[in-house]
């Protein structure tokens, strides 16, 4: 009997601690914000009325889409492509993060963007900026 009560604990301790470390980060989402991200698409909100997202907004026809490289060791760079020769004009940064705020600074110019979503495959940040007097929000959706 003592042999059986043994190996009841036995048995139930180590169930116990299977379930202990289990990953419980299911609702977490495991996706960094580093890596080089194409400017797929843009919407923006003026007036209370949202733009349908559009392909190409920010980018040059003909030419390979704008991206944003966020590097290990807070480094940022944004490239463009223009002109009609689709000449590669790139703008070097740093980066941080604080929760759902990204911070990019080129120089002295500091953007701050609200982190929307980041998937392994997806990241859409959004900012808001006004202009001669007018307030625009604007999403940026890009891809890997």
């Amino acid at each position: 009997m003592k042999k059986l009560s043994i190996l009841f604990l036995s048995v139930l301790t180590l169930g116990m601690a299977v379930v202990s470390c289990s990953k419980d980060d299911d609702n977490e989402t495991s996706a960094s914000i580093e890596g080089k991200w194409n400017l797929s698409k843009m919407s923006y909100t003026a007036n209370n009325i949202t733009s349908p997202e559009a392909d190409n907004w920010d980018n040059t026809p003909g030419c390979t889409k704008n991206y944003l490289e966020i590097k290990t060791g807070g480094v940022a760079v944004y490239g463009s492509y223009e002109g009609s020769d689709c000449t590669l004009s790139t703008e070097t940064g740093t980066w941080s993060k604080d929760g759902n705020k990204i911070t990019i600074k080129y120089g002295t110019d500091i953007e701050v963007y609200e982190l929307i979503s980041v998937t392994d495959s997806g990241l859409t940040l959004r900012y808001t900026f006004t202009e001669s007097g007018q307030s625009f929000t604007v999403n940026d959706i890009y891809t890997k």
